[in-house]
This record gives C-alpha cells, sequence and structure tokens, in this order.
C-alpha cells in the first residue's frame, strides 16, 4: 500500500511541477511577443537578446552580423519570432507547449492584421538558472535555424565584413 501511496503522490508531483513549467514557458513566451506589440520597432537582435534567445542561438545571430559584408545582409534577413519582414499588426494566435525528450518547445500561431496569412512556429525553450531562453526556432517547411545558420556562417565565415567574395 505504502508503494502505491508513494508512487501516486510521485506522479501527481511530477504533473503539477510539468504544468508550472508549462505556465513558466507560456508567460516567457507572450511576454517576447508583447515586445513587438508594445513597440513596433523592436529588434529582437538588439538590446536584450541575450535575455530572451540561449547562448549558442545569440552567438550564431552575433557571427553572422560579424561575417555579413558591410551594407549587406547576412542570413538573418528577416525576424525569426515572426519569420516575417513586418510585424506590423502581428497578434499571437495560440501558443501550445509540450516537452520533447530533452526539452520544452512552444508552438506558436501567429497571424497579422492587415492580412491572411498565418504563421506557425516552433520555440525550443531551455532553462537556465532560472530563466527560460529560446534555444532553436523552426518554421513551417523549414529545418532548425540553429543548423541553418551554422550552415551559413561554415559557408561564409572566410569572407571579410569590407569585401565581398564570390
Amino acid at each position: 500500500m505504502r508503494i502505491v501511496l508513494t508512487i501516486l503522490i510521485t506522479i501527481v508531483s511530477f504533473s503539477q511541477v510539468f504544468s508550472n513549467e508549462k505556465q513558466e514557458i507560456r508567460q516567457f513566451v507572450s511576454s517576447v511577443y508583447r515586445n513587438y506589440q508594445n513597440s513596433p520597432d523592436y529588434n529582437c537582435y538588439g538590446l536584450g537578446a541575450d535575455t530572451i534567445f540561449a547562448h549558442e542561438l545569440f552567438t550564431l545571430f552575433e557571427k553572422d552580423r560579424e561575417i555579413t559584408p558591410e551594407g549587406d545582409v547576412g542570413y538573418l534577413d528577416y525576424m525569426v519570432l515572426c519569420s516575417c519582414q513586418d510585424v506590423d499588426g502581428l497578434h499571437v494566435d495560440k501558443i501550445d507547449i509540450h516537452k520533447t525528450a530533452n526539452q520544452y518547445c512552444a508552438n506558436v500561431s501567429l497571424s497579422f492584421a492587415h492580412s491572411p496569412d498565418k504563421v506557425s512556429l516552433q520555440l525550443l525553450v531551455v532553462k537556465m538558472n532560472t530563466r527560460w531562453y529560446i534555444s532553436d526556432i523552426i518554421t513551417d517547411g523549414t529545418e532548425s535555424l540553429v543548423k541553418n545558420l551554422k550552415s551559413y556562417i561554415l559557408k561564409y565565415s572566410g569572407k571579410t565584413k569590407n569585401k565581398k567574395q564570390k
């Protein structure tokens, strides 16, 4: 009887932790998108990006800027958090959280006030210390942003900022 009771308590405790983490992630993701709604000029790659993106992804953003020749646009020629150029009228329709083998995934559905376009993204999130961070982004029909950035950087890392080579 004790064993059954211990197992039930463990299951209930795990369910509560999972539920709390899901709520934390939903709040984190909502706050990230609230930045766009509060300021149409918000730049997710700018000030504060290191509080949104995990270290590896943030470092890849910096490397993309570093290897891009002056006056050119690097790999990140769009807003990765909406897979769009213009965030005007951005609306978060839905955020669903589920756990993968070793991290959480926030499935985010977006729409735009002035467009019939809808965007679905998977934000892979990890908790480091007490904060949540986006570790990778997968948009419908694309591979991992981390994988794509790494390939792009590997291909173009020998180029300088002032001289574009073909």
